[in-house]
């Protein structure tokens, strides 16, 4: 009960993990956002970890949701985010944000499916849910997301799966996830040498899934 207790502790709450690395900071930064050929500047606010959500003008957008109609899953991905935000010109309407995300998301575009997995988690849009969150959220890990692969393991560890959160946070904090380092190694520190083992020869056979 105690480990337990310290486990929750020192991870802190998944969800306020969760809500950190989707927070959007005022900085902006321009891309060039290429949608069926037509190169078009995009905005995008940085989040800490995470693929921020895309800010968009009116002209944009109209070519954005063009290409979206089209099964274009990062158009897609942003046509959600303006929805979500309210940008462009167009009203905020979560439940169409989430629409679009889907569709995004059903073709193995891991930042839409790290949006569901946020979404459901905090139950923006629609019921909270933290068996779908986790689906979303394995979905994109075990497609390689490092970032989706650190809050799984966050997840596991909230629940006291210790073996399955040091397998997912090992990977990782392979794949450069910095902010997935100090759970690693704690979770590590509550595993015997035996048990870090079986795990790591697990992440050292572990390979994505096709998308």
């Amino acid at each position: 009960m105690r480990g337990g207790l310290l486990l929750r502790v020192a991870l802190l709450s998944v969800d306020l993990e969760i809500e950190h690395s989707m927070r959007i900071r005022r900085s902006f930064a321009t891309l060039a956002f290429v949608v069926s050929g037509i190169l078009m500047p995009v905005f995008v606010a940085h989040a800490t970890g995470s693929q921020a959500p895309t800010v968009v003008d009116g002209p944009s957008l109209d070519r954005i949701l063009r290409a979206a109609d089209q099964g274009n899953p990062q158009a897609q991905l942003a046509a959600g985010d303006a929805h979500m935000l309210g940008e462009g010109g167009i009203a905020q309407d979560r439940k169409q944000a989430l629409v679009w995300y889907r569709k995004a998301a059903l073709q193995g575009h891991t930042p839409a499916q790290r949006r569901l997995g946020y979404l459901y988690s905090n139950g923006e849009a629609v019921e909270r849910d933290e068996a779908e969150s986790l689906r979303w959220y394995l979905m994109a890990a075990e497609l390689g997301d490092a970032q989706a692969q650190r809050v799984v393991g966050l997840i596991y560890g909230k629940e006291g799966n210790l073996h399955e959160a040091y397998f997912w946070t090992s990977l990782a904090v392979r794949k450069g996830n910095l902010e997935a380092v100090k759970a690693k190694d704690y979770i590590a520190s509550k595993l015997s040498t035996l048990q870090k083992a079986e795990v790591q020869k697990r992440v050292a056979a572990w390979k994505p899934k096709p998308s």
